[in-house]
């Protein structure tokens, strides 16, 4: 299985909450979609993201949404994520 670097969890992360179309989403949902093994570097990325202020935590941290102070960001690493994704469009 491909490993993915911070960046592409980071905007598979953004994805998921945006994809929502809600303000915040569950911390578990956040993180579906990573393989198994990856829980202990995804769990990190997720930290790493509430302290820079990427995203922020909701409902006593057991979810979290996307600080869209970080507009452009946030935008990017979705695009990476896509481009990840969808690499032929």
């Amino acid at each position: 299985m491909p490993t993915l670097t911070d960046e592409e969890i980071r905007g598979k992360i953004i994805y998921n909450i945006k994809r929502k179309r809600e303000q915040y989403i569950n911390v578990r949902n956040a993180v579906k979609g990573f393989p198994p093994e990856m829980f202990k570097e995804v769990s990190q990325v997720l930290r790493d993201m509430l302290k820079e202020g990427l995203l922020l935590p909701f409902k006593k941290g057991q979810c979290v949404g996307v600080n869209m102070a970080a507009r452009e960001e946030v935008l990017r690493l979705i695009e990476v994520h896509l481009q990840k994704r969808y690499p032929d469009h």
